[in-house]
């Protein structure tokens, strides 16, 4: 009896096995490419997955019966299909279209592009617009790169964008010649972080967008050399969590966790967390960093019409940091001193504390109009103490005269928009026009406490005999109150826009003219009033021009203008006689083609500029060092060309490439101030290249191999010492490679990276002589990933 009993219950075994079925099939776009991570579900049940990188999927284990098979991505419509199981392998490949309802306006939830060439980008034309039809060059970083290439900080992902070069530690560029910080989020104007803060942590971000030239006309008063705007992650409407640990070089420390999903039945609400930590010590003597982001969104979406969003990002940088602000020149001589040398001490630190708000939202009154907002809020303390040096020595040179310093600051910023968005056609003309309003407003404080010199109980560094000092007890300090530095500033801007996206035929026109005003007040120093020293009133225009030649190519030319109100404290004021100085004024004339190739899934871009800039401060070379006197500069060209391709080969094969060339030319009265200006941490030529190879078959399917380098030509900076050597510092060349293996086994990702593998020793920029900061040497990076 028992035998029996144990045979019918392997009967039923096996006839229940077999009632069971799977389902296969591969999913592409219009193009016929495959689509990775695309959502494959049978509705009422809990039997999903999503799509490998070559767009299969495989449901199993499926009893018979009716179902409603349902495949979904951000972007594209929803593909749902009645099947009925029935013991036998279903094989259904479908194909999803691009769903124009998802072309958002306002960018509220995210996009499950996997890929490294992005094709949509909200700041271009504060609309979602092809990055393809934009008259302008844009470089956009995806967080697959930024993941690939073991990326934590904004400031690396340079080596992939074309003619932008880091200058220091934080986020300060180098872009078409002119500096450039990262000043916009969520195409947004925030003060973001005060000077000398370490750069932002990148993986909070879904993509990271430079837009190149200036840019004025939609964000404002900027820098000629372009717009850096990060985009954070948005929600998703389906359940997804992304963790990862990672251990390295000097000690570093990291972890990741990237959650998502939706909070209600019918996905109205959406929420989305990420979170961040770092623990390292740097290659730098007695620098540590100390790190953590917090950094949740909600989106609301109660229809079709109607969008909100709201994302919070608050950062603790660096709560227990040392300080670098770079390496001191010894007889003109960048490489007198070791890399890891550092004129700090090990009891100096760095807080910094901030906090973002981001609110959005948009509501379609109809197909033709919507109504588009948002804001901004940022709000950051930092407090340091600083043990540096202004490159002084003794009459011997073998010690360096330092000085300490103690700082507190604290900044606030307002953004606010408006925009509504029409798109109508006019005697058959189609047009996508912006109607906008815009304030802006930044608000600062500090108080420095200073000390100097021996006499100040502040000790000379002495080199060949260095005896680092533990605690500033160990000192007898005599600090002086706001003697220099002293701030309290309050900038507000405000902007009216209009533009217009035409399309006839195979031509796009953009056309667009925007009115600001500025003003500052506040005081500088306990000395220089500032208040209605600044009233700037401004018309900044924009016109381009796009011609689709076939499917591939477009070409493209465009006049843009910018404008730049003078910043302390290198500015406003001229410190002797109380002159006001004019603000910048820029323009640009650029042309070029954006193709793709491989069936759309490569994209290079190709731009030739000419920039005019006028009204940069400089120090008068011969004003006394000691009481410092500015002069104006004339005009000043930026010429150069521009190749940034971006995108895959084939299906497994992913890259970013990018060169540039670029000469400033100073056209001035004045021979002294001509060389004197040159000199910017501005290299001729800079690229870049980086390459993934994936493989999908046989016994080594999954293993991923990156590849990549990084070339920078010799650049230059002026020296502002009292007896300089000489009246610049060079930076060699240099060339820097990297490397990645990725392995993928079902949810677990481990990847291994390298950076500098031939130990290259080399200098990223620098501010002067008393501050030029060196490259990291060789150092890994493993990470282990899993996603849930």
């Amino acid at each position: 009896m028992k035998q029996i009993y144990i045979y019918v219950l392997m009967l039923f075994g096996i006839l229940t096995i077999n009632a069971q079925t799977t389902i296969t099939g591969v999913v592409t776009n219009e193009q016929g490419e495959p689509l990775e991570s695309v959502s494959v579900l049978l509705q009422g049940t809990t039997n999903g997955t999503i799509t490998t990188i070559e767009g299969k999927y495989t449901l199993q284990n499926i009893a018979n019966g009716s179902y409603n098979l349902e495949i979904s991505s951000i972007g594209y419509t929803t593909y749902v299909k009645e099947i009925e199981v029935n013991d036998s392998t279903l094989v259904i490949n479908t194909q999803l279209f691009t769903s124009e309802e998802e072309l958002q306006l306002v960018e509220i939830i995210g996009r499950r592009n996997t890929d490294y060439k992005a094709d949509i980008t909200f700041a271009g034309t504060r609309t979602g617009a092809n990055v393809k039809e934009i008259p302008q060059s844009i470089a956009v970083i995806n967080k697959e790169v930024i993941k690939d290439q073991g990326i934590f900080r904004l400031n690396e992902v340079t080596e992939n964008v074309a003619g932008v070069t880091r200058t220091r530690a934080g986020n300060n560029f180098t872009s078409r010649g002119f500096r450039v910080s990262h000043d916009y989020i969520n195409g947004n104007r925030a003060l973001l972080a005060p000077d000398f803060s370490a750069s932002a942590i990148a993986t909070q971000y879904e993509r990271i967008e430079f837009i190149k030239g200036p840019a004025a006309a939609l964000f404002g008063n900027s820098s000629p050399g372009g717009v850096v705007n990060a985009v954070t992650k948005k929600p998703l409407k389906e359940n997804r969590a992304d963790a990862s640990v990672s251990y390295g070089s000097f000690d570093t420390r990291r972890a990741t966790l990237d959650i998502t999903g939706p909070l209600n039945a019918d996905k109205t609400l959406l929420y989305r967390t990420n979170v961040a930590w770092e623990h390292t010590e740097t290659f730098v003597d007695f620098q540590k960093t100390r790190s953590i982001l917090f950094a949740p969104s909600l989106s609301y979406l109660p229809s079709e019409k109607t969008r909100f969003n709201v994302d919070i990002i608050g950062t603790i940088n660096n709560d227990d940091a040392g300080i670098y602000r770079g390496t001191p020149v010894l007889q003109n001589d960048i490489f007198a001193v070791p890399i890891n040398f550092n004129a700090a001490e090990p009891y100096d630190y760095r807080q910094n504390n901030s906090i973002l708000l981001t609110a959005s939202g948009s509501h379609k009154f109809s197909d033709a109009i919507s109504l588009n907002g948002s804001y901004t809020r940022s709000d950051f303390n930092q407090n340091f103490l600083e043990t540096r040096s202004a490159n002084r020595f003794t009459d011997d040179g073998t010690e360096l005269i330092r000085q300490i310093i103690n700082r507190d600051t604290k900044g606030a910023s307002d953004f606010v928009t408006f925009y509504l968005a029409g798109k109508f056609k006019t005697a058959g003309i189609k047009h996508e026009a912006v109607l906008g309003w815009d304030y802006y407003k930044t608000s600062q404080k500090r108080i420095d406490r200073f000390a100097l010199g021996e006499a100040n109980g502040v000790p000379n560094l002495r080199f060949n005999n260095r005896i680092p000092i533990q605690e500033l007890t160990e000192l007898s300090v005599n600090f002086a109150e706001n003697v220099s530095g002293g701030i309290d500033l309050i900038n507000q801007s405000r902007g009216v826009y209009l533009q217009d996206l035409i399309t006839i035929g195979k031509f796009k026109i953009l056309a667009a003219l925007r009115y600001e005003n500025l003003d500052q007040s506040g005081l500088v120093r306990d000395a220089i009033d500032l208040t209605d020293n600044l009233d700037n009133d401004i018309f900044l225009p924009r016109l381009g021009l796009t011609y689709k030649v076939n499917d591939q190519i477009n070409v493209f030319a465009s006049y843009t203008e910018a404008f730049q109100p003078q910043q302390f404290p290198i500015g406003v004021t001229n410190v002797n006689d109380g002159e006001v100085f004019d603000p910048f004024t820029s323009d640009q004339i650029e042309f070029g083609t954006k193709t793709t190739f491989f069936n759309n899934k490569l994209l290079g871009q190709l731009s030739f500029y000419s920039i005019n800039r006028e009204g940069r401060l400089i120090e008068d070379p011969n004003s006394n060092p000691a009481f410092i006197q500015l002069l104006q500069l004339g005009k000043e060209v930026s010429r150069g060309l521009e190749l940034d391709i971006t995108g895959k080969i084939v299906s497994n094969f992913t890259l970013t490439a990018n060169y540039a060339f670029n000469e400033v030319e100073i056209l001035d009265d004045n021979p002294e101030v001509r060389q004197l200006g040159l000199d910017d941490n501005n290299p001729q030529h800079t690229a870049g290249l980086w390459g993934k190879y994936t493989v999908t078959n046989g016994f080594l399917k999954n293993l991923g191999i990156g590849l990549g380098g990084r070339f920078v030509s010799k650049s230059r900076i002026s020296t502002r010492a009292v007896n300089p050597i000489s009246e610049v510092i060079t930076f060699p060349s240099y060339a820097t490679a990297r490397a990645g293996i990725f392995y993928k086994y079902q949810n677990i990702d481990l990847t291994f990276n390298v950076n500098n593998i031939f130990d290259e020793r080399y200098f990223i920029g620098g501010i002067d002589e008393g501050r030029v900061f060196a490259g990291a040497p060789r150092n890994f990076l493993i990470t282990l990933g899993y996603s849930f």
